[in-house]
């Protein structure tokens, strides 16, 4: 688990922090609620320099396209 988080950690060098806790309107849907959050998101911090905080949010983001769990 979080295995990804570590490599992009590694690569990027910024510090991510993802959240225990789902987020969401608390039903195992993913359908959005009224704050644009779905039941099985989380929060994620990324801290470091503009550049890593950059490089780190496009690495999740692509990680995430391509887990197919992405949403537009």
């Amino acid at each position: 688990r979080g295995r990804k988080i570590q490599e992009i950690r590694h690569q990027t060098n910024a510090n991510i922090i993802v959240d225990d806790q789902q987020v969401g309107n608390g039903d195992n849907s993913n359908v959005l609620n009224n704050t644009g959050i779905g039941a099985t998101d989380r929060i994620i911090t990324i801290e470091g320099t503009p550049d890593q905080i950059h490089r780190a949010q496009m690495l999740l983001q692509q990680a995430v396209r391509q887990s197919g769990l992405w949403r537009s």
